[in-house]
């Protein structure tokens, strides 16, 4: 590992997160011409986006039904039901 002028000194999650965050965007290399090429928007069909926006639908009404749990014993019960496949 190279050293690059910077010392962590916290240990705390917060100082962890801080120079996690220090190396990913002081990296060299996110500029390279490889990374960009592979990271390219690709344009997807009519029927892909439709899957994803029924996907989502699907899974904000998962959201919104488990939300409605009053306790953790209602919720489990509810988990197991859409396990179920209901």
């Amino acid at each position: 590992m190279e050293s690059n002028g910077y010392e962590p000194r916290d240990r705390s999650l917060v100082g962890i997160l801080a120079t996690l965050t220090h190396g990913v965007l002081s990296r060299p290399d996110a500029t390279d011409e490889s990374v960009t090429a592979h990271t390219a928007p690709t344009h997807r069909s009519l029927l892909d986006r439709l899957d994803n926006w029924f996907a989502d639908q699907e899974l904000k009404s998962r959201e919104a039904f488990l939300a409605q749990a009053v306790d953790i014993v209602d919720l489990e019960q509810r988990l197991r039901w859409l396990e179920r496949g209901h």
